[in-house]
């Protein structure tokens, strides 16, 4: 390298040195951030649900079939205890798990879990939906194909209503009723053809606590509205208390549905 002019810089006398040390650091501060792009896809999943017996279950009869889904934040467990203070009760009660795993609770020792891929964009709804009506339906296949089953019903409490009611209206082949606890008629994906496939066989139960601080009351009489707007006979329940599922509105559901002993 030929010399020039210049004085060496700092007690090591390194020329030209300075400036394209300089310039490394400079380079990678100006650089421009790599792109990330978030892909939504299919999978093949594995749901688990509890399966709850009536007592003195006898495997030759035909029971009818209760699903219950959770709110969000909740568990196929939400609703053991509830279960075992209906002695009377004459069903299957089977009680799915969401998919989606929420991060922590400090307010539960368990895991909470989502029926719905919580994310802003519509389109990723539109697709996320459609997986969890489908694992309701197999749900229905799979506690068919391992006992005998009479009428079936969905039951959803808050988010878990959503899908309640999507399912039902969907598959009014599968299903002879949705009962709604505290939740929000998802008509985004409910279309009035729907509604009209569904309207000669599926019964609808709504029910909202009357102080809930969580979901108001006016979003199930909307959806109780809506529903009678489109010919249904809706049976409307409130009841004293929050957002809650009681006891005593468990029992007036298994009435319901013809699932509670004399």
């Amino acid at each position: 390298m030929a010399e020039t002019n210049l004085k060496p810089y700092g007690k090591r006398g390194v020329k030209f040195m300075l400036p394209i040390t300089i310039l490394l650091l400079i380079l990678p501060l100006a650089a421009s951030k790599p792109v990330v792009n978030i892909h939504y896809y299919e999978i093949p999943h594995v749901m688990k649900c509890r399966v709850h017996l009536p007592e003195g279950y006898d495997p030759a009869k035909a029971y009818p079939l209760l699903i219950a889904l959770h709110g969000r934040g909740g568990g196929a467990q939400d609703f053991d205890r509830l279960w075992e203070r209906q002695a009377k009760a004459q069903c299957l009660f089977v009680t799915p798990e969401g998919p989606y795993v929420l991060p922590f609770d400090q307010r539960r020792d368990i895991p909470g879990y989502s029926w719905y891929l919580l994310v802003n964009d519509r389109n990723i709804w539109a697709m996320a939906d459609s997986l969890g009506v489908t694992a309701m339906t197999n749900t229905v296949a799979e506690i068919k194909a391992n006992y005998k089953v009479g009428p079936v019903y969905i039951l959803g409490f808050s988010q878990g209503a959503s899908l309640a009611y999507h399912v039902a209206v969907l598959h009014p082949d599968i299903f002879a009723g949705v009962l709604a606890i505290a939740g929000i008629f998802p008509g985004e994906f409910i279309s009035q053809e729907n509604l009209g496939k569904a309207l000669p066989t599926l019964r609808i139960f709504i029910a909202h606590g009357r102080s809930d601080p969580a979901l108001p009351m006016a979003e199930s009489e909307k959806s109780r509205t809506l529903l009678e707007k489109a010919g249904f006979a809706v049976t409307f329940q409130t009841f004293k208390g929050g957002h809650t599922l009681p006891d005593d509105l468990f029992q007036k559901i298994l009435a319901w549905i013809g699932a509670l002993a004399a």
